[in-house]
């Protein structure tokens, strides 16, 4: 009988795509889906091709995510930026929100 053993750099792979708390690309998805984000970009955009351009050159920068205390999710500690033409990042001020899934995706209290 043949075993077949996992090469360890793959297992941890796996095991890591377990992970139940949200990615970037998730925290980011939930926030061009949150109603009051996206009227706020809006504001700041002035103009519905900048808005669109924000949310196409969106980027989270995620710094780490805990359980939340008495509420499903999780709390995600993040920053939400726009990449320029230049190709920098500019970062606004960190922030936080719990996080959590439904049945589109995650979802967030922002």
């Amino acid at each position: 009988m043949k075993r077949h053993v996992l090469p360890p750099v793959f297992a941890a792979l796996l095991l890591a795509g377990c992970s139940g708390e949200p990615s970037s690309d998730d925290i980011l998805q939930a926030l061009n889906t949150d109603p009051k984000f996206q009227m706020t970009l809006g504001m700041l955009a002035g103009s519905q091709a900048n808005l669109d351009a924000m949310k196409k050159n969106g980027v989270v920068e995620k710094s780490g995510c805990k359980e939340a205390q008495g509420a499903p999710g999780y709390v995600c500690d993040f920053r939400w930026g726009t990449k320029g033409p230049d190709g920098k990042v500019r970062y606004g001020s960190p922030m936080r929100a719990r996080l959590f899934k439904t049945s589109q995706g995650w979802a967030g209290e922002f």
